[in-house]
């Protein structure tokens, strides 16, 4: 039986990473028993399993290592961080950085195959980094999107470099590498050519939980002193997720109708930019804002869902995604959304979408006005029922096609037995 590994992504600083390793599992389990693989949960280390609980019961298990291991292993976070936020600062150090990880990810390495292989892991996925050409078990690559390519004035030097690095060594190393949309496929193939053929395209969906539609709408609003009808921006407050677009169109909006209330969720600091935050909440206050621009931070995943079921409909003006997590939450649960009309929501084509340039707050703000009378209270169980029921065969078809993917990585690698390509870099020496 295929049996695979979810490698841990996300956290409280990008809880789309943790919502995509629960939207898979999910939609794995609503497949016949027989088609069914087993699932194992791969920690970086032991205190992330807080992330998994509300899946525990549909996985196979949860393996982790102590701390330090773990950290190593994915190449990010505790040890790993710490050395690059202290040595990371000018090339010449950062370049010993990369030497002394790649002499300790052998080990590192080493130390995960035993784990993968004691689980029965068949396929690890999704892989941020590259494991390596003499890795032993099958990975999988997954290239998240390109945003640093058409934004790089979002990103320092030292974070392009890095971003730049990973791609690269996703493009030498990985037998097959998942892209989220085919907007992202293209620009993977070009920015790096000669990949093509191993690049697969893998669009997540939203697997809504039963308990999602039984959720007590106006508990939720009454907890957090909502009006009957609002719209909501469920975005972290990362730069390029285009708050202010959405915080000045309310500013257009206020003369015509002033009755209209934005709520946001999601985490509200940017570690690329720590004083985003700040800046967008001094133009709600100086332009009067507070009573119509509500702001409620992270919330618990089922609160934020009774939040968007509770809403009249919701706002994405993202200037960029590789696949965006708040459309897709939107189709489950039979939401109308005013869309940034960029090429991957063009893709995604959710239902009755409206679409605006992103860089033209009155675009918004005009959509907005011209629909709000005919936007009700919410929820409304007829949308609600009609997105479960298409949500099903979306859902059956994503858990299929990473099947198909996944079993296509195992066939490569039993013909070539480990991950050894001709011209690629000494084994073993990057992670996850």
């Amino acid at each position: 039986m295929l049996t695979i590994g979810l490698q841990h992504v996300g956290g409280d600083d990008w809880m789309g990473g943790t919502y995509y390793l629960h939207n898979l599992a999910r939609a794995l389990r609503t497949l016949p028993e027989s088609e069914q693989p087993r699932m194992v949960v791969v920690l970086t280390c032991v205190g992330d399993r807080r992330y998994y609980e509300d899946i525990a019961s549909i996985v196979d298990g949860l393996e982790s290592s102590d701390g330090a291991l773990g950290d190593l292993a994915a190449g990010s976070g505790g040890v790993g961080r710490s050395i690059k936020q202290t040595l990371g600062r000018s090339d010449r150090l950062a370049h010993t950085v990369r030497r002394v990880k790649r002499a300790l990810g052998r080990d590192v390495n080493h130390a995960l195959e035993q784990r993968l292989q004691r689980a029965g892991v068949s396929v690890l996925f999704p892989c941020i980094r590259s494991m390596g050409t003499g890795f032993t078990v099958p990975w999988l690559a997954w290239a998240w999107d390109f945003q640093h390519k058409y934004l790089p004035d979002h990103f320092s030097k030292t974070q392009l470099r890095a971003r730049n690095q990973t791609f690269a060594d996703l493009a030498a190393d990985a037998r097959l590498i998942v892209t989220s949309s085919a907007d992202a496929l293209e620009d993977f193939d070009r920015y790096y050519p000669g990949v093509r053929d191993r690049l697969r395209v893998l669009r997540f969906r939203t697997v809504p939980d039963e308990d999602w539609f039984a959720g007590d709408v106006e508990a939720v609003r009454d907890l957090h002193h909502l009006p009957p009808r609002y719209l909501v921006l469920p975005n972290q407050f990362w730069v390029h997720k285009n708050h202010r677009a959405a915080f000045e169109a309310m500013r257009f909006l206020g003369e015509r109708h002033p009755d209209i209330v934005l709520v946001c969720t999601g985490r509200t600091e940017d570690s690329r930019h720590p004083r985003h935050a700040a800046e967008l909440l001094r133009f709600v206050k100086s332009n009067g804002l507070q009573e119509r621009i509500r702001i409620l931070g992270l919330l618990p995943r089922e609160e934020q869902i009774q939040v968007i079921r509770g809403a009249s409909a919701v706002v994405q003006p993202s200037l960029f995604e590789g696949w965006s997590t708040v459309v897709e939450d939107a189709r489950a649960l039979g939401k109308r959304l005013f869309l940034s009309d960029i090429p991957v929501h063009r893709e995604q084509d959710p239902p009755g979408a409206v679409y605006f340039d992103p860089s033209d707050p009155s675009a918004l703000a005009k959509a907005i006005a011209e629909r709000w009378d005919e936007l009700s209270a919410a929820p409304d169980g007829a949308q609600e029922e009609e997105a479960r029921q298409r949500q099903r065969g979306l859902v059956a078809d994503y858990a299929r096609t990473f099947l198909e993917i996944a079993r296509e990585l195992q066939s490569l690698w039993g013909r070539g037995g480990s991950n050894e390509m001709d011209g690629t870099p000494e084994p073993g020496t990057r992670q996850c």
